[in-house]
């Protein structure tokens, strides 16, 4: 198991991604082999597992958090033995490239997207703003 955080780069300031993803080879046995993300509050937010490849086989497995720089650590298990152990029943798995959004502070990481009521007064400010102004007759 190999616990990853991440940081601003060159810091050891805590930062948080949008998305994460691993290439890994020979995954054997469904379920063997995992990404968990975590918040910056140490909260898992879900456990993905990689696909079966079969011998010597790559498989991928990636998350989008859908742009929302929330995941401040991942756990990564790959395999359910440590290389090394005899094969014999047990899937011997080699984690390869890495994959992952630009780091952002994770004190901004924590602010909520915009919820469907928070998008509509996105859209609909500038349209109130500009129906005050003709209203009230303002004048620059």
């Amino acid at each position: 198991m190999l616990r990853v955080n991440f940081f601003l780069a060159g810091t050891s300031v805590p930062a948080a991604v949008s998305g994460f993803g691993a290439v890994f080879t020979d995954v054997e046995i469904a379920n063997s082999t995992s990404i968990q993300l975590f918040d910056v509050t140490g909260a898992s937010l879900g456990t993905f597992f990689a696909p079966v490849s079969g011998p010597s086989g790559l498989s991928f497995l990636g998350i989008d958090n859908g742009g929302a720089s929330t995941i401040a650590s991942v756990r990564i298990t790959s395999g359910n033995a440590a290389l090394g152990t005899p094969q014999s029943g047990n899937d011997l798995v080699v984690m390869d490239d890495f994959i992952y959004g630009e780091p952002q502070p994770a004190a901004l990481a924590v602010t909520p997207v915009p919820t469907l009521s928070g998008w509509a007064m996105l859209f609909m400010g500038p349209a109130i703003a500009s129906a005050a102004v003709l209203l009230l007759g303002v004048k620059r």
